[in-house]
């Protein structure tokens, strides 16, 4: 299955995007060897973030001032004399604030990257706000088995991007319709309604 994600660019001296490469704000360029020497142009980093269940451990961001938090105590506000560290009862209290980041090009966070040809492309555009995420089922050996959805990465630990989807063929209605009504099984004999009909092709 695909979960919708957001995608923020944070300014980062270590950063793998350079901004304001030409003469129009906003264009940008991957950092290389041959340029990573050079100053006066801002490098950035991406974090890719999802409304996913926000844990002790995890890191976050935050909407209202853009900045990434770790997740690191659960009930001790001593954790809040170290800036970059926030506990889970503030984030509860702000759900709308925190976004839990799945994926970053920033190596320290130790987290899934996007693969290459996504930053590549995300450069060629001059940015991309929201892509689909694939996921997959992970079946626990403790908590009695218990299956959560995680995204899905590579061998090389770096997730699957899709761009979203919003129109389709007329050789692919037919899949598309099938694989609405299996989904939707248990509404035969009630009426459809049209915001099914909408939130169910944002998940395709």
């Amino acid at each position: 299955m695909k979960k919708r994600a957001k995608i923020h660019r944070l300014p980062n001296e270590n950063g793998i995007i350079w901004s304001d490469v030409g003469p129009y704000d906003n264009q940008l360029a991957l950092v290389t060897k041959e340029t990573e020497h050079l100053s006066g142009r801002p490098k950035h980093h991406l974090y890719i973030t999802t409304d996913d269940e926000i844990k002790e451990g995890d890191q976050v961001f935050n909407s209202f001032n853009n900045t990434v938090y770790n997740i690191v105590d659960t009930t001790s506000r001593e954790i809040l004399s170290r800036p970059e560290s926030i506990i889970i009862d503030d984030v509860n209290s702000c759900p709308d604030q925190y976004m839990k980041i799945i994926a970053t090009t920033d190596p320290e966070l130790n987290l899934p990257q996007p693969l290459k040809k996504f930053i590549e492309e995300y450069c060629k555009v001059g940015g991309i706000d929201k892509v689909d995420v694939e996921y997959e089922e992970i079946r626990t050996q403790t908590y009695g088995g218990k299956v959560f959805l995680m995204p899905k990465v590579t061998s090389n630990n770096e997730i699957i991007i899709h761009p979203i989807k919003d129109s389709w063929t007329l050789d692919e209605l037919p899949d598309l319709l099938n694989r609405f009504c299996n989904d939707h099984s248990l509404h035969r004999g009630l009426q459809i309604t049209d915001g099914m009909i909408r939130e169910w092709l944002k998940k395709q």
